[in-house]
């Protein structure tokens, strides 16, 4: 019903009742401040402990996801054993952190639509970019991103850059959709 999105994302934490999912919301900004920011070994009640409520997309997320772990086996224990794993090798290892992070952008279409995609620039949280067409004539495409609701974030930037070298060879990467969308006239759409 809106024109952005938003991105849901949980936390493994332990609960009073054993260990558990914290989720914050992109629509929340002191919610998900919060929510990082919280070690993930203390035990807390997140009704009582979390000065923020919940939103209408974690509420919705909550339910999806409780069916979603049971039918996959997913569990909130294993992520936090797998995040300390991962994180005490690099410390004993030689110091490399560049593991946790991915080494490049990346891009993923949106609900199969070449008019949106989701940007993900290293060292960033993911953002929905699309364009829309300028007022002046002949109207002019222009990138704008949706979670960030700005022309010029790094969201847009990363993807103006990586337009501008992407090889266009590759017709079912999301990143050459988007571009030949991109590149499509106002006029030529109504067709």
């Amino acid at each position: 019903m809106h024109n952005s999105f938003v991105f849901v994302h949980r936390y493994p934490h332990l609960l009073l009742d054993g260990y558990g999912w914290i989720l914050c919301c992109s629509c929340d900004a002191n919610r998900k401040q919060f929510v990082e920011a919280l070690p993930n070994n203390i035990q807390l009640d997140p009704q009582k402990d979390i000065p923020y409520p919940s939103c209408i997309h974690i509420l919705a997320m909550e339910k999806y996801l409780v069916v979603y772990d049971r039918k996959f086996g997913i569990e909130a224990k294993d992520f936090i054993e797998k995040k300390s794993t991962s994180m005490m090798q690099s410390v004993f290892s030689d110091h490399s952190y560049h593991e946790m992070q991915p080494e490049e952008d990346l891009f993923s279409a949106v609900c199969r639509e070449v008019q949106w995609i989701a940007v993900k620039p290293m060292n960033s949280p993911w953002g929905v970019c699309t364009f829309v067409y300028s007022k002046v004539m002949p109207p002019q495409p222009e990138l704008k991103c949706c979670s960030c609701s700005s022309y010029h974030c790094i969201h847009v930037t990363t993807l103006a850059k990586a337009m501008q070298i992407v090889d266009e060879d590759e017709m079912d990467s999301p990143l050459v959709l988007f571009k030949f969308s991109f590149g499509i006239t106002p006029d030529a759409r109504l067709f």
